[in-house]
């Protein structure tokens, strides 16, 4: 105790630790305080995905039957396949999930393939999704080997053969169809059209979602220090205390409370830095009660922004600890 009624160095004023020491054990009451009242409220921001609008979106109960999609293919009837009825082309064609998908071309003879589905879009910031792949692209492909997604008679993505090497895998297509979301039925389709050579246009997965986005609060957590124990040394008794010399480190995680409740350059500040180098940095206590002070330094400046009941308190605490 009679360490904090020691002197410290000159600053710019004369430190009201060396004349009151009760003012030193409030201080370091109040630094302790505030390292242990936990972090501010957070608030998080998470999205997540909505109910899929279109039916059977991995076309899995659709291989012969148009309950949810409509289909269409010059040579083969329909663009959906399995792995039996079809093949995968030596490894360029197939499923992304499940058994079923839509294969577009596949053949050198010309080929025109759709699906479709007619679907009612809600107003909001709806996106229309799909996994896409070009398998392959034989010699003499090009641009006018063309797959495309619509809606209604307008077009949201289109790709072309020469543009295989952006598709070497089944790659997730995002687009947004926010424009369509009026609460009408729109179609939403999907066609090819090949020409003389094989061009393995595949489709999975199709999804038309609205992003939801929710916030949840996290509580400020709450940290509770067991009680210390006090010794008291009888004036008659000396006692020699080894002194242990200790380097550290610290890393602040923002910028100092106090500066932010009293505003850089208040000479109470000197009078703070004083007592944490010539007293709390003397003891264990006082070290660890300091590192915990930096270390939270971001959680109690956060909650000294969102609370200014708590910022005021706190300046008229420092005020009647240091005063100028």
């Amino acid at each position: 105790m009679r360490r904090c009624m020691s002197k410290f160095p000159a600053t710019r004023h004369k430190s009201p630790f060396a004349l009151k020491g009760p003012r030193c054990i409030l201080l370091a009451v109040l630094i302790l305080t505030f390292c242990l009242t936990g972090s501010a409220a957070e608030a998080t921001t998470t999205t997540s995905i909505g109910a899929n609008l279109l039916q059977d979106p991995g076309f899995e109960t659709s291989l012969g039957s148009t309950a949810y999609w409509e289909q269409s293919s010059t040579n083969f009837g329909s663009p959906l396949c399995n792995d039996d009825s079809c093949g995968t082309a030596g490894g360029s064609a197939g499923p992304r999930t499940g058994s079923i998908w839509a294969w577009f071309g596949g053949t050198a003879n010309t080929e025109a393939a759709s699906l479709s589905q007619a679907v009612t879009i809600p107003a909001g910031a709806w996106t229309l999704e799909f996994y896409f792949w070009i398998g392959s692209a034989h010699e003499g492909s090009d641009n006018a080997d063309i797959f495309t997604a619509c809606i209604d008679n307008s077009t949201v993505f289109t790709a072309d053969a020469t543009q295989a090497g952006l598709y070497p895998s089944y790659t997730l297509v995002s687009v947004d169809v926010s424009a369509w979301a009026d609460g009408a039925s729109h179609l939403v389709a999907f066609s090819s059209i090949t020409t003389g050579q094989v061009v393995n246009f595949n489709l999975d997965d199709v999804a038309l979602l609205l992003p939801v986005t929710t916030t949840t609060t996290t509580p400020p957590t709450t940290t509770t220090v067991a009680p210390t124990t006090t010794t008291t040394v009888e004036p008659s008794t000396t006692t020699t205390v080894e002194m242990e010399t200790t380097t550290t480190t610290s890393v602040k995680a923002g910028p100092c409370p106090a500066t932010q409740v009293l505003g850089a350059g208040n000479p109470q500040l000197d009078d703070m830095r004083a007592f944490r180098d010539s007293a709390l940095a003397q003891s264990a206590l006082g070290r660890k009660v300091t590192s915990i002070y930096y270390r939270k330094a971001g959680s109690i400046n956060a909650a000294l922004e969102e609370r200014p009941m708590l910022r005021a308190l706190a300046r008229r605490a420092f005020e009647i600890i240091a005063p100028e």
